[in-house]
């Protein structure tokens, strides 16, 4: 006889209480960097600031706008205006020269917003605009840490287990240092990369989910990534336009299976090409305009130069390109790991592929260098001038992405346990360094001391002095970043609770063809010797799944039959 008992799929409450610690452990280190800089330390943070406290268009702003030498401008808080320019470039100088700006001293200044940017994230922001600028720095920094952190949950929630490994693997390769300095910032790059990998990955699993809810839940979270990305720089509208068509492309199948499913891309992609060419941040990058002085190489020596250079620019995000107002250069302990992380990723990714993923995976890899490479040709710049690293790193999480599924979308690469333990190392010892460097820059001045003392030359906050902060930090870091370990090894099958006891009995004493035979085992077989090798993600189904007239894959969620 054969019966089928009440399946409950997803996460069970002690297997979510390991989710919530690495929450709150995202959520300090995070922190730790939010408060380990000043106001005005992340790059162009006074035209930003000030577009915060007078967002577009100014007229209608509540500052007040006159006429000035050189154009429009706005009377503003000094201290919003005036503090990155004490310590901005000068590496060996800490910011202790932000306290001497008179809180009650207004200025005048023309470095804001005139619709270059979406806007978006300038009126959100407005809203925490309210007293001393020094104090409403940090409340705009948690918030948009929190968003980070809320919506990554929120992903992990509604992702089968494989999603949740590739997140864990993308984000500890991509975000360190640079994302982990940007995303608690009051700078737009913070909404662009959150946005972007949000969209990529919830619009991932929207493909693969088979239950009403997960489709709904993840298109949910797709839209809000879109929109983060769209509300902030015209750029990451034109990455959400690629995201999109990456991940749909990649899901083909699944495309013509539920082709009504193809709204949601096609909205965001026509929400994302609507912004982007209304953008005058996009079109003068396109023209080539404003982004710095010429050089003398031009043509195809220029082109030539800038190729063999474009590493910079890919790996400029794990430590080769400078923190700051690129005035806080990052030591080799740093980008070295990070390219070693990346080094393995890549080629656990490359041992799974499938001639989709190979189309999409080069599609985005010539994204990533022939964009850059395009804006620097046009505007006859070195790599090193005008484009930046972090300009690119919203697209990374979304490469990364593609690169670690497995040979079909649903299934994902998996390291080795040893390779995951030492990309847990790496990471965490490359973002520990950044942390403390970062800290140094601001406290002493490059030139200070290499450890943070007690008494430094600039704080911001009672709460943690910046030993106390590098330390609890760093190990919030490594907790989070223990996903990465913990996602490398068990099944990738859902798991089955709440069987009834009756049930168990039925399948004990059930009669079967093979009842001599030895059972399949559920999960896949062991990794190879290789430690970078990839796993499969699903065992072949055994014989207590085929029995029942079902192969059970990661995104079955309905039917299953169990004997």
């Amino acid at each position: 006889m054969r019966r089928t008992g009440p399946v409950v799929h997803g996460i069970p409450l002690l297997r979510g209480i390991p989710i919530l610690v690495v929450v709150v452990a995202a959520f300090v280190a995070g922190m730790a960097w939010a408060i380990s800089s000043p106001i005005g330390s992340s790059p162009d943070e006074d035209y930003h600031l000030a577009s915060i406290w007078c967002p577009p268009p100014v007229e209608t702003s509540g500052c007040q706008v006159l006429t000035g030498l050189h154009g429009t401008e706005i009377t503003i808080g000094y201290r919003v205006i005036a503090a990155p320019a004490c310590f901005a470039f000068h590496s060996d100088e800490s910011a202790a020269c932000i306290w001497k700006i008179p809180a009650d001293k207004l200025g005048q200044d023309d470095r804001f917003d005139r619709g270059d940017y979406p806007g978006g994230f300038y009126h959100v922001m407005h809203l925490f605009a309210q007293g001393d600028p020094y104090s409403t720095i940090y409340r705009i920094r948690a918030f948009n840490l929190a968003i980070a952190i809320l919506l990554g949950a929120l992903i992990v929630l509604a992702a089968a287990r494989p999603t949740r490994r590739i997140l864990a693997y993308a984000v500890v390769s991509t975000f360190v240092p640079m994302g982990m300095f940007l995303v608690p910032s009051a700078n737009p790059s913070s909404w662009a990369v959150v946005g972007v990998t949000a969209a990529g990955f919830a619009l991932h699993s929207y493909w693969i989910a088979e239950t009403r809810g997960r489709v709904i839940s993840n298109a949910v979270l797709a839209a809000v990534g879109v929109a983060l990305a769209v509300s902030s720089r015209g750029d990451s509208a034109l990455y959400a336009i690629l995201t999109a068509a990456a991940v749909t492309a990649l899901h083909f199948r699944s495309v013509r299976r539920h082709p009504v499913r193809l709204v949601l891309p096609l909205l965001g992609m026509l929400a994302g090409f609507f912004v982007y060419r209304s953008s005058g941040q996009a079109t003068s990058a396109i023209a080539g305009s404003g982004l710095g002085p010429a050089n003398p190489l031009k043509g195809w020596d220029l082109l030539l130069y800038n190729l063999m250079n474009s590493p910079v620019l890919l790996f400029g995000n794990q430590g080769l390109y400078n923190l700051g107002w690129l005035d806080t250069p990052l030591p080799s302990i740093v980008w070295v790991p990070m390219i070693v992380v990346c080094g393995f990723l890549i080629m656990a990714g490359l041992g799974r592929l499938s001639w989709m993923k190979i189309l999409v995976v080069v599609g985005g890899v010539l994204a990533v260098v022939a964009i850059p490479l395009y804006v620097l040709q046009a505007s006859q710049l070195k790599v090193g001038a005008g484009v930046q690293s972090r300009y690119m790193l919203p697209l990374l999480p979304v490469v990364a992405l593609v690169l670690l599924t497995g040979r079909r979308p649903d299934q994902a690469v998996r390291l080795s346990r040893p390779a995951a333990w030492v990309t847990w190392a790496l990471v965490s010892l490359a973002n520990c360094v950044a942390l403390l460097t970062n800290i140094r820059r601001y406290t002493t001045g490059l030139d200070g001391s290499i450890l943070p003392s007690g008494t430094p030359e600039w704080w911001s906050t009672s709460l943690s002095g910046p030993p106390k902060t590098w330390v609890i930090g760093s190990l919030a870091f490594a907790v989070a970043a223990w996903m990465v370990v913990r996602l490398s090894s068990g099944s990738d099958l859902p798991t089955l609770v709440a069987v009834a006891a009756d049930e168990r009995s039925a399948r004990a004493v059930e009669p079967t063809p093979n009842a001599g035979a030895t059972p399949e085992p559920l999960t896949a077989d062991p990794v190879a010797a290789n430690p970078l090798a990839a796993e499969p993600v699903t065992a072949e189904p055994s014989s207590r799944w085929r029995s029942g007239g079902r192969a059970e894959t990661p995104d079955d969620t309905s039917g299953r039959t169990l004997t």
